[in-house]
């Protein structure tokens, strides 16, 4: 309403999103809760209007992240971004046009409140546990992460593996300069003391 009252409505691309959820309730058919690895604790609401350049009704399948925030309105308004910042940040205008049949990130990065990672690339998501372990999902057949479909995706398994052991080499999930890391962080077998770099949620 105080868009439309400012003649603004027609030139402001609004984003409507939220928090991963309250602590404790679960969102079925989602695996856990806030403050897990599980998709519970991080799949989010995730809606746009820009007239003009977002299609009404339409629906985006592709994985998108909170990080991207920082780098879509760097490029809306012609920002360039310092190579030490927004290195984990996407800009989603090609996802807002419809423009990307693929979707703009390589991968998507998890993390939970007691330090398990996870990585997230179309239909597969990787977790690393503390203790080592690793589970595989396809999100696509498993929403609900009911079956840990590792044993029979060993190739897939490794290739997320590579892919999140370069993205922690180089400190960054975008292309551009490597970055050193906040902490000395790990997939294997971490400790209590292990500490790991924040990672936001995705949608």
């Amino acid at each position: 309403d105080a868009l439309e009252r400012n003649h603004l409505a027609d030139n402001t691309l609004i984003i409507a999103t939220a928090d991963n959820g309250a602590a404790g309730r679960v969102y079925a058919p989602l695996r856990a809760s806030k403050t897990s690895i599980y998709e519970g604790g991080h799949r989010v609401p995730y809606a746009a209007c820009w007239p003009g350049k977002v299609k009404p009704g339409s629906v985006n399948t592709h994985t998108v992240c909170l990080n991207d925030l920082m780098a879509t309105a760097a490029e809306i308004v012609g920002a360039k971004l310092p190579a030490e910042a927004g290195e984990d940040s996407v800009s989603l205008v090609p996802e807002l046009l419809g423009t990307t049949a693929t979707g703009v990130r390589e991968a998507t990065l998890h993390q939970s409140v007691s330090g398990d990672l996870a990585i997230r690339q179309g239909r597969w998501k990787l977790i690393f546990l503390r203790g080592g372990k690793k589970e595989l999902y396809d999100l696509e057949a498993d929403l609900g992460e009911t079956t840990d479909v590792l044993a029979a995706n060993a190739e897939v398994a490794a290739k997320l593996t590579a892919l999140m052991q370069r993205t922690i080499a180089e400190g960054r999930s975008t292309v551009g300069a490597a970055q050193k890391n906040e902490f000395n962080l790990t997939i294997s077998a971490r400790g209590e003391g292990a500490r790991q770099k924040n990672v936001k949620a995705p949608q």
